[in-house]
């Protein structure tokens, strides 16, 4: 099994399509202000991998602190998005009751994963897969977690959210769950604690205008590349700092998108 999972982001400054893999690039952390951009940033994310992938490959854990982001994708409920048990909706989990019950069911994903992984001596999702492969089983589909909005989520409820989110974090990659979450500064909240800033192996960074926040980047090379208006960074581990100009993501091309991979047949994939 091909162990890629390809987002395109948009165009660098030579005008080349930039994109990367999430697979190498761990968690990514999509900072910026209100307005900047960031949810388009994870419609991005979304829609490269729905075109790339099929539901065997990848399954989705959509959360928005808003409630308006991924209404669109409502119609991938029985095929790309992993359901959640207790959640009261059906798809959107964008309450305060839906996101600490899906909190809970990645934490008994996690656990899961980690005992069935263990089992077999393996380290890695790949790892995990080929051998169920060989055996002419069912691989696992790894899970991409949208956490978009959920800054006052998380500042009101810190000492339920912090431990989920700390172990979903760390421990998740490994195990084939990789977390994309947007917020608004890499220099404040909770995403100051070292636990949190440490997981994030790669960050996407829009109008970077706060010297306060090239801190928590802790990269020279950002000084010399300032994001303009509608650009962001690209910054992981080990690599040159990249200036992208990111794809605008559509209404008319979510939902044709959409329309298109709802059709792809799959059973549905139960968190826990």
């Amino acid at each position: 099994m091909e162990n890629i999972l390809p987002i395109e982001l948009g165009i660098t400054n030579n005008g080349q399509p930039f994109t990367f893999d999430l697979i190498k690039s761990g968690n990514v952390l999509v900072t910026g202000a209100s307005g900047t951009g960031k949810s388009n940033v994870l419609q991005c994310c979304m829609t490269s991998l729905l075109n790339a992938k099929k539901p065997s490959e990848v399954r989705f854990v959509p959360m928005d602190g808003v409630g308006v982001e991924f209404g669109l994708y409502e119609k991938l409920w029985d095929n790309y998005i992993a359901q959640s048990l207790g959640a009261d909706t059906r798809f959107l989990y964008d309450t305060s009751d839906d996101i600490q019950d899906v909190l809970v069911n990645l934490m008994d994903e996690l656990y899961k994963r980690e005992e069935l992984f263990d089992e077999v001596n393996v380290n890695s999702i790949a790892e995990y897969n080929s051998l169920l492969e060989e055996q002419g089983e069912k691989t696992l589909p790894t899970l991409v977690i949208l956490l978009d909005s959920l800054e006052i989520y998380i500042s009101n409820n810190m000492d339920e959210t912090f431990p989920f989110l700390s172990a979903i974090l760390n421990k998740g990659p490994r195990l084939g769950m990789f977390t994309i979450m947007s917020y608004y500064s890499p220099n404040n909240g909770f995403i100051q604690n070292k636990s949190i800033s440490a997981a994030f192996s790669t960050f996407i960074t829009l109008h970077l205008s706060q010297r306060s926040d090239l801190k928590c980047f802790q990269r020279t090379d950002v000084l010399e590349n300032p994001s303009s208006e509608g650009e962001a960074l690209y910054l992981t581990a080990g690599e040159p700092v990249v200036s992208v100009k990111c794809n605008h993501i559509e209404t008319k091309t979510i939902e044709t998108i959409v329309n298109l991979r709802a059709q792809v047949p799959a059973e549905p994939y139960l968190l826990g």
